[in-house]
């Protein structure tokens, strides 16, 4: 429960929780955008045959989700190169809650928090 935790350790937590919120909402922006831009670009789609419309249809499609996916990889980048406590090329994002506890990797207790909104 959050009363087991220092008030430090609940701030950090409760930062670390609106961080999370915020960097998957930037996800489902850029992922909002690009459906956009494939809305858009399906008004330019010509063909002269099921065949043809299939075949353009399938290219824009995985065009779309390939600059997604590069636009995804690009705003993890950025957060890394900015952001102060992620580490990298581990793979592993350590945050500020975690950093703070001395000693080795520990597990932090958070059963019995709930998330905000």
């Amino acid at each position: 429960s959050p009363s087991r935790l220092s008030p430090e350790t609940l701030a950090r937590w409760r930062a670390f929780e609106k961080d999370v919120a915020a960097h998957e909402q930037r996800h489902v922006d850029i992922h909002m955008s690009k459906m956009e831009e494939f809305e858009r670009d399906l008004g330019n789609v010509t063909a002269f045959d099921c065949d043809s419309l299939e075949e353009t249809l399938t290219w824009r499609w995985e065009s779309s989700n390939s600059f997604d996916g590069l636009a995804q990889a690009t705003f993890h980048v950025s957060e890394l190169l900015t952001k102060p406590g992620l580490s990298w090329p581990s793979g592993r994002i350590r945050t500020p809650l975690i950093r703070c506890c001395p000693g080795p990797e520990p597990t932090p207790d958070f059963s019995g928090l709930e998330p905000t909104r």
